[in-house]
Order: C-alpha cells, then structure tokens, then sequence
C-alpha cells in the first residue's frame, strides 16, 4: 500500500493506449525516485499489451527551465533515461517547467533513433496503384519478414532527416526482432499534413527506405497539403 502523503502512482488504460503516472515527489534519501516506484513501473508496463504506453510525470527529465540542473530531476533523468526505452514507453509527458520542449526519440539521455524506430528492411512497392499520397495522406502498399509466431511491429516515417529539404522522408520498420518465417503485405498510411504548407503549388516529397535486402531506395511523391 502507498503513502499517500506525497501522492500517488498508477496506471489506466484508455482505448489502445497504457497509461502509468508517476509520483516524482515520492523520493528516497537520496532524493531519486524510490525503488518501490521503480519495480511497481516495470510490472506495470511488462504486463501491458496495449499498442501504445504513455508515461506522465511532473518533474521534467528534459526541460530548457530552471529546474534542469535540480539533484533531483538530476536522479530522475539518470534513473528513466534508459529504463523508459527498455520498458518500451512510446511517449513521456511532463511538466514542472513552465516551458514548451519536445525531444527526439531518446535512449540512456541521448539521441538514438535508430534503435526505436528500427533498422530492418521493408520492401515498399511505388508502382501499385495502392500507394499512393492524396489529400496529405500516405498511402504504402508494402511487403516484409515475419515470423513464425508474429510479434507486434512498427513502422515511422521521419522528418528532419535532411535539414534542407522538408520534405525528405524517411520509413523506418521496427520488427522487435521478429523472425523470417514468410513474407506478408500490408497496407499503412500516415497522415503528412503536419509538414511545412506547401500554398497553392505542390512539393516534390522524396521518401526513403531500406529494403529487405539492405539497399537504399528512393521514390517521389508530388504533395500539396491541406487547407
């Protein structure tokens, strides 16, 4: 049972996504979250199937506001920075700071894109008439390994990835270390609105990819966004 008097932590679900709320007020003698939090945090979201798994939290980890260089928020950092990603925590909301900061994707307090997002190949296929980009809306008729007894995979498409060119995408799969039993299609489409207005006239949309052979392959996409 906990005490309440600093607060509280726990869990709910709403549609497909896990939610965990943390109490970073609850700290031990060294003014770190305590182990009790921590072990409660990993059982929770091990036993979680949900698609997505949220952490919310008061004390920022991350913050450009005064209370960055806290002993506390200090510990914090140190103790979720790796620990969040391996328990496979999509998103963390937090506050403290009255600030507005939003990171890249992060593995032990660095920038590691790469392991969550994934480096294994996907074979996207242009030519069907099934991929397509109408409306900001991306369309990918696409074709990758899965294993005998299938695991959860993940697909994203990143901006940012060339800072001259806004509308250099890249799609990343992450299939979790799934196996290469036999190969499946699937359709999956990501909504692009949110990238630079392109006004009255279209972009050229460059996306990018790693096949299931390793290469690097490229198509192009005319995208005006929506208004």
């Amino acid at each position: 049972e906990q005490d309440t008097e600093t607060g509280v932590y726990y869990s709910f679900d709403y549609n497909n996504v896990h939610f965990a709320v943390l109490n970073t007020n609850l700290l031990d003698d060294n003014k770190a979250l305590t182990a009790e939090q921590l072990d409660w945090l990993r059982a929770d979201m091990q036993k979680s199937k949900a698609d997505w798994k949220f952490v919310m939290l008061h004390k920022a980890p991350y913050s450009q506001g005064s209370h960055y260089k806290d002993k506390d928020v200090c510990n914090i950092r140190d103790q979720l920075g790796s620990l969040l990603p391996e328990l496979g925590v999509d998103v963390v909301f937090q506050g403290h700071d009255h600030v507005y900061l939003r990171t890249a994707s992060l593995v032990g307090n660095e920038i590691d894109d790469a392991k969550v997002s994934g480096t294994d190949g996907v074979d996207v296929m242009p030519d069907s008439w099934m991929t397509c980009l109408d409306d900001a809306y991306l369309t990918l008729y696409y074709s990758a390994w899965w294993g005998e007894h299938p695991v959860h995979h993940d697909f994203y498409l990143v901006s940012g990835t060339d800072p001259q060119d806004p509308y250099s995408l890249e799609l990343r799969h992450n299939a979790h270390g799934d196996g290469t039993y036999s190969k499946e299609e699937g359709l999956i489409c990501f909504d692009i609105n949110s990238l630079p207005p392109t006004g009255d006239a279209s972009k050229t949309l460059s996306l990018k990819w790693h096949d299931t052979k390793g290469n690097i392959v490229t198509a192009k996409f005319e995208f005006k966004s929506r208004k």
